[in-house]
């Protein structure tokens, strides 16, 4: 079903569309790279992976109470703390810069999608 629509809105797309190439800013390769938030990335996705796995294994594979599924949860909260720290002092370089999470709209945004990715997550 999605096939034949996305390949329609494919063809609309590149028939319609004009974009401009961004203009030559003389950036190395590293100013993009850095504007990532490399250092950031290596504390969140080692972090997220760890609560992914605790949240898979626990319950299923192992018992909750059981000592792998503690440290995954363990190393995901210990691994998050560094990231935020990062993200504090990086401030508008950071992979979330603090302006971006202080509007109202922005958290207002996040505090429905948890709420309601929670109360999904409980249907299910």
């Amino acid at each position: 079903m999605n096939l034949p629509i996305g390949g329609l809105t494919m063809i609309i797309l590149f028939v319609i569309l004009t974009v401009k190439a961004p203009a030559k800013s003389g950036a190395t390769l590293r100013e993009p790279f850095l504007q990532l938030g490399p250092i950031g990335t290596l504390f969140f996705l080692p972090s997220i992976v760890c609560l992914l796995l605790a949240s898979q294994w626990g319950g299923v594979d192992d018992p909750w109470n059981d000592v792998h599924i503690m440290v995954l949860f363990v190393l995901a909260g210990l691994l998050l703390i560094p990231f935020v720290v990062v993200q504090i002092w990086k401030q508008e370089a950071a992979t979330i810069p603090p302006r971006v999470l202080s509007q109202r709209s922005v958290a207002s945004g996040f505090i429905y999608s948890l709420c309601n990715g929670a109360a999904m997550v409980i249907m299910v």
